[in-house]
């Protein structure tokens, strides 16, 4: 799986930046890195914390390309079972998405991301031991420049995960928030 899911973010960023450079005398503007905080929601259960990474790359003074990488996890234990089939588990939650991000004026950015996302299930007392489940996720979000080299960047970040031959649903809603370094 990692496999796959690393693959897929190397061809979309090969794509995006082969489209980009092929143009003459192409001069990237600015570049954002920033770290923060994710919180995914699992309906029912409390959140799953952690971590988000991203990088920006500002293409001209209007349009540029957002890549990101969430990481969360949490342990749950007998008295909240998770939808019914898991119990005592530990959840980790991974997910890469990319996307356009538009400048709305010096202040302020929207973005939308698309990607994949991967929650794992791991428990030693379960008849299940582990079950891993891919899944599309998307996500949006509004990113502030209060000052020139500063960046700060709320987000809402959703994934679906069904399993086989079950009526099983699992939805994650994230909130995500950052603050980075312009250059």
């Amino acid at each position: 799986m990692k496999t796959k899911l690393l693959s897929t973010l190397f061809i979309t960023g090969l794509l995006a930046t082969s489209s980009v450079y092929a143009q003459n005398d192409f001069k990237l503007d600015k570049t954002t890195l920033s770290a923060g905080y994710a919180q995914i929601k699992m309906a029912g259960q409390d959140p799953i914390h952690g971590g988000v990474f991203s990088i920006r790359q500002e293409v001209n003074s209007q349009f540029g390309v957002l890549a990101t990488a969430t990481y969360a996890q949490n342990e749950y234990d007998l008295n909240k079972p998770v939808n019914t089939f898991f119990k005592d588990v530990t959840v980790r939650y991974y997910s890469v998405m990319a996307g356009p991000t538009v400048r709305l004026n010096d202040f302020v950015s929207v973005y939308g991301t698309a990607g994949m996302s991967q929650v794992q299930f791991k428990s030693d007392d379960s008849e299940l031991k582990k079950v891993k489940k891919n899944a599309f996720s998307w996500g949006a979000g509004l990113i502030i420049n209060p000052a020139e080299m500063v960046s700060i960047s709320l987000g809402y970040e959703n994934s679906r995960f069904k399993f086989k031959n079950t009526d099983n649903r699992i939805i994650l809603d994230g909130f995500i928030a950052n603050i980075g370094y312009r250059f």
